[in-house]
């Protein structure tokens, strides 16, 4: 499962978390980091449209 809704061109993919104490370590600090991918992408995201915005408004 992904973490957006369907439809929505996001390109980092993280497992489903799994709420169970036998999962593994790894699989736990994997899921985390990729968690972190997508939150710096989506600062990033975030930024661009941030200075669209702004752009946009200067121009008015």
């Amino acid at each position: 499962m992904n973490n957006f809704p369907e439809g929505k061109n996001f390109p980092i993919y993280c497992s489903d978390w799994v709420q169970d104490f036998n999962i593994s370590r790894t699989k736990k600090i994997d899921h985390i980091l990729c968690l972190q991918r997508s939150i710096l992408y989506l600062e990033g995201e975030l930024d661009l449209f941030v200075n669209r915005i702004y752009s946009i408004t200067l121009q008015k």
